[in-house]
């Protein structure tokens, strides 16, 4: 085995040996960390051990004696000058521990519990499956839209400066979802809340539509990017419809332009609000209580003997209703 050759295993052992444990710390804080940096560690380390243990099927030589070959000899520490050979049993072995770190390594991938990207996020939402070498690819990019994709995701605030002064304690997006589905039964948004494209997305449960709740301050005039973002997630789920719900805090009106394969619903706050309960009945049942109950041994009803409360103010000799002064006739 040529100098050379073993100063190459030396650098290689040295960086799968970093790149493990950078994978095995990414994991241990992975509150700390998202996604990509797992993959790309992980990866490498990977691939690192693949290729000695490649070298030592190829070579016919003995795995472990390789490496402790490829880290002492370069350091004049080894006496041995060629490793043994490769045993069956020693293949067997080293492949099936090779198999369970992969197996391991895609398992903490494909369900990283840890902090979550904006890409990571958006892939989510979008039921986009994990890719490592996306990943790979997104921590080693350098473009302005990627570093932003890496940043970590943080559900976002909407900027409202009154919001602390007032009773409400909702931010608009999450009223809004609770205020239409309230009145709209047929409709589940069981997602997390997309702050780059300020939405909820769901489905209608009766027709299996792509439902995708669109909450904004100010009614937006353009909403092509809001559904060109409906359609490709309406195709990765496979769902034929599309059901658009803007709810504006506001009153303003939307544009009138039309969306192919698009039922576009404008609401606001207050339509929100409007009819939410409907007290009909109760009316209903007191009015009935007044006009038409008869008293107990008694044929007249509460109408026919009800006298309204009066006061006199001071240097009058005029009566007032209290209905009159509580309520004031306009």
């Amino acid at each position: 085995m040529s100098p050379p050759f073993v100063w190459f295993l030396f650098a290689l052992l040295v960086a799968t040996g970093t790149m493990a444990l950078w994978a095995f710390y990414y994991w241990w804080k992975r509150d700390r960390h998202t996604r990509e940096r797992f993959a790309f560690s992980g990866f490498f380390a990977l691939l690192g051990f693949g290729t000695f243990f490649l070298n030592s099927l190829l070579s016919s030589t003995s795995m472990v004696d390789g490496l402790l070959l490829a880290l002492l000899k370069p350091l004049g520490l080894t006496a041995r000058t060629a490793p043994q050979t490769l045993s069956p049993m020693e293949a067997v072995l080293v492949m099936a521990l090779f198999g369970g770190l992969v197996y391991a390594y895609l398992r903490v991938f494909t369900a990283w519990t840890g902090r979550k990207s904006r890409a990571q996020h958006q892939q989510e939402q979008n039921r986009e499956a994990a890719s490592v070498l996306r990943d790979i690819k997104l921590l080693l990019s350098h473009k302005p839209e990627d570093r932003e994709k890496r940043a970590p995701y943080r559900e976002a605030v909407e900027s409202d400066p009154d919001r602390l002064e007032r009773p409400q304690s909702l931010v608009w997006h999450d009223r809004a979802r609770q205020l239409w589905l309230l009145r709209n039964r047929g409709y589940v948004f069981d997602g997390e809340y997309d702050p780059a494209h300020k939405c909820w997305l769901g489905e209608q449960k009766h027709t299996g539509a792509l439902a995708v709740l669109a909450c904004y301050q100010e009614a937006p005039q353009d909403l092509s990017d809001l559904v060109d973002y409906a359609r490709r997630v309406a195709r990765n789920q496979g769902r034929a419809g599309i059901e658009l719900i803007v709810a504006s805090k506001n009153n303003a009106p939307l544009s009138e332009e039309t969306y192919e394969g698009c039922k576009l619903t404008d609401t606001n706050e207050a339509a929100l609000l409007a009819e939410l309960v409907d007290f009909s009945n109760y009316f209903a049942a007191i009015r009935h209580r007044v006009e038409h109950a008869r008293l107990v041994d008694s044929d007249l009803t509460l109408q026919d003997t009800y006298t309204p409360s009066c006061y006199r103010l001071e240097n009058e000799r005029q009566d007032h209703t209290l209905e009159g002064f509580i309520v004031p006739t306009r």
